[in-house]
C-alpha cells in the first residue's frame, strides 16, 4: 500500500557535529549494514557527519546526545526547549543544552534516571537503553512487553526487526553506526497497539514514503528518475529529482523510496529477508497475438500470455499491451514485474535512450511524412502529447517534440511559460537556469542556452521571452513568441505584495509583485509597474515593457454570445468552437477574499451541460473565427467537497474506502483507482465523489488548534488571541464520538461551554490565503 504525506522534515544534529556536504562519508564502508542508513539520514537532514567529511561509525554516543536525537525525531524540539531548562537530576545543570530534552523525555515516560538521583548525561548509552527509549516512543510499555528489563524491550524490538544485524549484547556501548540503524528503522516503524492508525515518525515529520518502489527510468543527462510505487498495475509513475550520492539504476526495486519536501528522491530502503517485487528480465523472440515468447537472461525460454489491458512501460510512458505491441519486437529487452514470480502486473520494454528535441515549426497534419527533417515511420507509430494518446495533427507550432525512431514513439510537450527574463544563474555567461514569472527553470538543451547566455543574439535581462518546456519541465527552446496566441498573456490576480529585489536588474530596489494564477495551473510572481491590490480576483491581460508588467482588466461585454449548451462531442460552447489547448480558469475563492484562489478545469471532463452569464466572467478568443481560447468562470463545476473522516471501509485489513461526515450526514465511499491517504478519524479532508466512489481525496491543512474558543461570530473566530477567517459555508463538526458526529451552527458554537479542543481545517495554507472550511470540536459530554 502506498503511503503519501507532504509536510516539513526537520530533525536533528547532534551537538558538536556540523552538517557536511551531501557526499559519501570518507570513512564509511559502502558494504556495511549501516551505510544505507547513514546516507538516507544525511539526505533527509536527520544525521550528519563531521566537518572533515567523516562519519566515525565506531564512535560512541552519550545518553544526553541520544536523548536529543529522539526528542527531535519526535518533532518535539521546540516544545522541549519551551518547557524550560530546570533539572530534576543533580548531574544535569539547569542551564545546560541537554537539560530541556532530558526533562521533556522524563515527563513523557520515555526514559528515566538512576536510583541515586543521577541521569548520567555524559555516560555512553547502552544498546538496551537506546532500544528502550525508541520502543517507548513507538508506544510500547512494560504493560505490553513485560517487566523483565532489558529482555522485555530487546525482544519486542527484535520481533520488529529493529535490532537485526546489531551486536545483541544489551550492555554494549551504542556506536554511531548502530544508532543510525536503530533510528532509521524506528522512523519506518508504525506505532503499537491503539496507535496502529498513526503515521510513522518518517511520515509525520514530513517525508513522502513510497512503498514497493520500482525505478522505471533514469534520465542519463540529469538526476531525474521515474518511480512506480504501490500497486504496479493501477498506480501511475512519478518523476523525482535524485540526490546525487544515491546509487540507483533502472529496474531497481526497493521496499521504500523516501521523497523529501523539495521533490528529491532522498533515500531508499532495500527489502529485508522477506518480501520483494518479483521480476524476470528477458529478450523478446516474437509476439503472436497475445503471447510474448522470450529467452530469459539465464537462458531459459518462456511464453507469457498478456491480455490487451496488460500494462507496458517504455521509459516513463505507460500504455496497454494492445497499443504497445509494436514495441515488443524481436531482440527488444523486456522485464516483467509482479507480486510473485509468473503473476506479472506490468512489463518494461527497452531502455530510455537520449533523444534530442526538435521544435515544431508548423501545425502538422496526418498526411505529413517528415517531422522537422526526420522521416516519419507511420507503421505502428505511437504519439503522446502531454502524456495522452495523440496523432500527428495534434502537433502544433512551437511544440517540443522528441522522436525516438528506435521505438517509433513521438513524445510532444506543449507547456510554455511567458514573462520577463528576470535573472540568470549562476551567471548569464554560464547560465544553467533562469527565473521567469517568479519561478526558476533549468536549461535542458543547448539550443536554449544559446538564447539565454551572454552570446551575441541572446535575449537580454528584462526582455519578454517564452520558454518552451520539454521533458521534466526543462527548457528546450526559447522564443519571443511575437506571432501566435499566447496563453501566458492572461491570468487571474491572486494577491499583491512588495519586496526588495535580491537579484536581477532591480537588485536592492523595491519591487511591486503580482501573484498570478496562470495557464500552467501554477502561481507566478510577476514584477509590475504598480500595486494592483484593488484588482484581486480579476482576470487580467499582461503586457511587458522594460522588464516590468502592466496588468489590464479585460472587458466582459458580449458574454451572452457564449451562453448556451456545452457539447463535449463537438467541442463547442453555444456553438462556438473550443480550441484543443483551451484553458478554463475557475474562481474558487469567496468574493471578498483578501487572497483569491483558482483552479483549472478540463473541457473534456466537464459535467455541466450548459453555461450562463452568471457563471461567465471573461472569454478570450484566439483567431478571426472566434474560437474560444480562454474561459474565466465561477460555479461552473462543483469543486472539492469538504468533510471529516468518521471511519474506514475495510476489506480484510486493507483500507478500501472512507466514511466521511459532510454537510450534516455521514456516508461511505469506496476508492476509485486512487491511493489511500495518511489520515485518522476526526481529521478534515477535501474530496470529490460520485456514485458512491471517491475519485480524489487529500488531507486538509490544519491551520490552527486550541483547547477553547476566544470568540466567534459571523465570518471569523478567535483562537489563542489570533483571529481566523471562516469560509461562507464553514462546517462545524463535533468529533467527540467518530461514529456519532453532529453538526453545529455558528450560533450554537458560540453558546457552547463544554469544548475541550477545537481545530480549524482549510484547503490551503494560511500563507496562501487559507480560510477555515471545517471546524472540529471535542466536548466533555454530548
Amino acid at each position: 500500500m502506498k503511503r503519501l504525506t507532504s509536510l516539513l522534515l526537520a530533525i536533528f544534529i547532534i551537538t558538536g557535529i556540523i552538517p557536511s556536504a551531501f557526499a559519501a562519508y570518507t570513512d564509511a564502508d559502502p558494504y556495511a549494514d549501516y551505510y544505507d542508513s547513514t546516507l538516507r539520514l544525511q539526505d533527509l537532514g536527520v544525521l550528519n557527519g563531521y566537518d572533515d567529511g567523516s562519519f566515525r561509525p565506531d564512535n560512541s554516543i552519550t545518553r544526553a546526545e541520544f536523548t536529543k536525537i529522539v526528542i527531535c525525531m519526535m518533532d518535539k524540539d521546540t516544545e522541549a526547549r519551551a518547557a524550560g531548562s530546570y533539572s530534576s537530576f543533580f548531574d544535569v545543570p539547569g542551564g545546560s543544552w541537554f537539560a530541556p530534552y532530558i526533562n521533556y523525555a522524563v515527563t513523557k515516560d520515555i526514559l528515566s534516571g538512576y536510583s541515586d538521583g543521577s541521569f548520567g548525561p555524559y555516560k555512553t548509552i547502552s544498546l538496551a537503553e537506546a532500544v528502550t527509549i525508541l520502543m517507548r516512543t513507538l508506544g510500547y510499555s512494560e504493560e505490553s512487553v513485560g517487566y523483565y528489563w532489558p529482555n522485555n524491550y530487546m525482544s519486542a524490538a527484535a520481533s520488529l526487526g529493529m535490532t537485526e544485524g546489531i551486536n545483541p549484547d544489551s550492555n554494549a556501548q551504542l556506536t554511531r553506526a548502530s544508532a543510525a540503524i536503530l533510528v532509521d528503522r524506528a522512523m519506518f516503524t508504525k506505532p503499537s497497539g491503539q496507535n496502529q492508525n498513526a503515521d510513522t515518525y518518517l511520515d509525520t515529520l514530513g517525508c513522502t514514503v513510497l512503498d514497493d518502489a520500482l525505478i522505471l527510468d533514469k534520465d542519463k543527462s540529469s538526476n531525474n528518475v521515474t518511480v512506480l510505487a504501490g500497486n504496479l498495475k493501477l498506480n501511475n509513475a512519478q518523476t523525482y529529482i535524485l540526490k546525487s550520492q544515491l546509487e540507483i539504476n533502472e529496474g531497481d526495486v526497493f521496499e521504500h523510496a523516501v521523497i523529501d519536501k523539495n521533490g528529491y528522491l532522498a533515500g531508499i530502503r532495500k527489502y529485508g529477508s522477506t518480501g520483494s517485487i518479483a521480476s524476470q528480465t528477458a529478450i523478446i523472440n516474437k509476439v503472436t497475438e497475445n503471447n510474448i515468447e522470450y529467452t530469459a537472461t539465464d537462458g531459459r525460454k518462456g511464453v507469457y500470455k498478456a491480455d490487451n489491458d496488460f500494462i507496458i512501460y517504455s521509459g516513463s510512458s505507460k500504455m496497454t499491451f494492445a497499443s504497445a505491441k509494436s514495441l515488443c519486437t524481436n531482440g527488444t529487452d523486456i522485464t516483467f514485474y509482479g507480486n510473485s514470480y509468473g503473476a506479472w502486473n506490468i512489463a518494461v520494454v527497452g531502455s530510455s535512450s537520449d533523444v534530442d528535441p526538435v521544435l515544431a515549426s508548423k501545425n502538422y497534419t496526418d498526411t505529413d511524412t517528415v517531422l522537422e527533417g526526420i522521416d516519419i515511420n507511420k507503421t505502428n507509430l505511437v504519439i503522446y502529447r502531454n502524456g495522452e494518446a495523440a496523432s500527428l495533427s495534434d502537433i502544433q507550432v512551437n511544440d517540443v517534440v522528441y522522436y525516438n525512431t528506435r521505438a517509433n514513439i513521438i513524445d510532444v510537450y506543449s507547456k510554455k511559460v511567458t514573462g520577463s527574463y528576470y535573472s540568470a544563474s549562476p551567471s548569464k555567461a554560464y547560465v544553467e537556469s533562469v527565473t521567469v514569472g517568479g519561478k526558476s527553470y533549468e536549461i535542458g538543451y543547448s539550443a536554449a542556452t544559446s538564447k539565454l547566455d551572454a552570446s551575441s543574439g541572446a535575449f537580454a535581462i528584462g526582455d519578454k521571452i517564452t520558454l518552451l518546456l520539454g521533458k521534466n519541465d526543462k527548457i528546450a527552446f526559447v522564443t519571443d513568441n511575437s506571432t501566435g496566441f499566447d496563453y501566458f498573456e492572461y491570468g487571474v490576480l491572486l494577491s499583491t505584495s512588495t519586496r526588495t529585489a535580491a537579484e536581477g536588474a532591480n537588485e536592492g530596489n523595491t519591487e511591486f509583485i503580482a501573484t498570478m494564477f496562470m495557464a500552467d495551473g501554477q502561481e507566478h510572481d510577476i514584477v509590475t509597474d504598480k500595486l494592483y491590490k484593488d484588482h484581486i480576483g480579476r482576470f487580467m491581460r499582461i503586457t511587458y515593457s522594460g522588464g516590468v508588467a502592466s496588468l489590464n482588466t479585460q472587458s466582459n461585454s458580449g458574454l451572452r454570445n457564449y451562453e448556451g449548451t456545452i457539447s463535449l462531442e463537438n467541442r463547442t460552447i453555444a456553438d462556438r468552437y473550443v480550441l484543443k489547448d483551451a484553458i478554463i480558469f475557475q474562481l474558487t475563492s469567496d468574493s471578498d477574499a483578501a487572497v483569491a484562489s483558482c483552479e483549472l478545469l478540463d473541457f473534456d471532463s466537464l459535467t455541466s451541460k450548459s453555461i450562463n452569464t452568471s457563471q461567465l466572467i471573461n472569454v478570450v478568443t484566439a483567431n478571426k473565427f472566434g474560437d474560444i481560447a480562454i474561459l474565466f468562470v465561477k460555479d461552473l463545476e462543483s469543486t472539492s467537497q469538504f468533510g471529516v473522516i468518521s471511519g474506514f471501509v475495510k476489506t480484510g485489513s486493507e483500507t478500501t474506502g472512507y466514511k466521511i461526515f459532510s454537510d450534516g450526514a455521514s456516508a461511505s465511499y469506496m476508492l476509485s483507482n486512487i491511493s489511500t491517504i495518511n489520515t485518522s478519524a476526526g481529521s478534515g479532508v477535501a474530496f470529490r465523489a460520485g456514485g458512491g466512489t471517491i475519485t480524489s481525496i487529500s488531507p486538509m491543512y490544519k491551520i490552527a488548534g486550541a483547547t477553547s474558543i476566544g470568540a466567534v461570530e459571523g465570518g471569523r473566530i478567535m483562537l489563542s488571541g489570533t483571529i481566523y477567517k471562516l469560509a461562507d459555508k464553514v462546517q462545524i463538526v463535533d468529533v467527540t464520538g467518530s461514529e456519532k458526529m453532529r453538526e453545529y451552527s455558528i450560533d450554537e458554537l458560540a453558546r457552547m461551554t463544554n469544548i475541550t479542543s477545537v481545530t480549524l481545517y482549510s484547503d490551503k495554507s494560511l500563507s496562501n490565503g487559507g480560510v477555515a472550511r471545517i471546524i472540529t470540536v471535542t466536548t466533555s459530554n454530548k
